[in-house]
């Protein structure tokens, strides 16, 4: 009799646990990624200085279930573009603090960007060699056509590569060297 009673509750708490977890709407996965980067640079001329740039890269992704497949077993999982949030922290003088930071946030696309911090700005650039950044155009004006790859200030940019591939940025919490 006891052997019933605990095999039913044990049931009943997994068939609650269920469904509870079936109810949610969205499912939420992700990764985190620190990576230290310490190189040279050239800045001011012909001096060559060694930086210390520390990158942490946070990726989410929401999953939900087909509204659509709303009643049967087996739902259809539809996966929400990815979210990746940078924060870049970047050291010239290779003291104890760091020089100049930003936050990034953009959709993942399916060439890898990459960000290098100096005087000039915040340097975008592609994994790709082949595929490189055509412009960057700021939301606030989109006239103004950034050719040079460099962002300097807090907003929203527009990315556009030469495979037609786009994606927009949000920069945060920008502070130059």
């Amino acid at each position: 009799m006891l052997k019933t009673k605990y095999i039913i509750s044990t049931l009943l708490i997994s068939f609650i646990t269920l469904i509870s977890t079936a109810q949610s709407d969205e499912l939420q996965n992700g990764w985190i990624l620190e990576k230290t980067e310490i190189g040279k640079m050239k800045i001011d001329g012909d001096d060559w200085v060694t930086f210390k740039q520390e990158t942490r890269t946070t990726a989410q992704w929401n999953v939900i279930l087909d509204p659509n497949d709303k009643y049967q077993l087996n739902q259809d999982l539809i996966v929400k573009p990815i979210r990746v949030t940078k924060y870049i922290q970047s050291d010239i003088d290779m003291d104890d603090q760091f020089d100049a930071k930003v936050m990034l946030t953009y959709l993942k696309m399916d060439t890898n960007l990459l960000f290098q911090m100096d005087r000039g700005g915040l340097k975008v650039s592609t994994e790709d060699s082949d595929i490189r950044i055509q412009s960057i155009v700021p939301s606030e004006n989109p006239k103004h056509r950034i050719l040079d790859g460099r962002i300097t200030d807090n907003g929203t940019y527009t990315i556009y590569l030469s495979n037609e591939d786009q994606t927009t940025i949000e920069v945060q919490d920008y502070s130059k060297f």
